[in-house]
């Protein structure tokens, strides 16, 4: 049996380069992106409209979904609106969303992920409310990312559309 003599110097460099590799993902649009989440704010990210005119006005490559602010499941469950016209009609702003990561599933109403008890707490919020709750979590991500400071307008301009909206609701 021959033995098998390793350079751990040269391994070493592999494993680096390796963990180097793994740290990089694929962002969607052929760029790659440390950490999975990109540390800048993207362009037309913080746009403000219906989740149906913010989706027209993309495209699949450039990383942005709309985020209901209210959740598309609170104008369902709390205010009675019909599933189709929460999604298509409800208030969003674009958020990031990579094919993995991104701040928009870092969000709070994102998808399944809030427990019974969160979600007893979030549907029993007043709309106002609920508003407060999705714009500070917003908040929040985006200072997490260091780009809150370029946010703000968006976020200050969504809660001004958006309280006029929700003295009829």
């Amino acid at each position: 049996m021959r033995s098998l003599q390793v350079d751990t110097e040269k391994l070493g460099n592999l494993i680096s380069k390796f963990e180097r590799k793994v740290d990089e993902v694929s962002n969607g649009t052929g760029n790659t992106v440390k950490n999975v989440d990109s540390k800048k704010l993207l362009p037309n990210e913080g746009d403000i409209g219906t989740y149906k005119d913010l989706i027209k006005a993309g495209s699949p490559s450039d990383d942005i979904i709309p985020h209901h602010v209210l959740s598309k499941e609170f104008l369902v469950r709390k205010l009675e609106w019909d599933s189709k016209k929460a999604k298509n009609d409800g208030m969003a702003m674009n958020v990031e969303q990579p094919k993995t990561g991104g701040r928009h599933r870092r969000t709070e109403t994102y998808g399944r992920k809030m427990t019974n008890d969160s979600k007893a707490y979030y549907y029993s919020l007043e709309s106002r409310d609920a508003l407060v709750f999705d714009l500070l979590n917003l908040r929040k991500i985006h200072m997490e990312d260091n780009v809150y400071k370029e946010m703000l307008p968006n976020l200050r301009e969504y809660a001004r559309q958006a309280r006029g909206i929700c003295q009829y609701i």
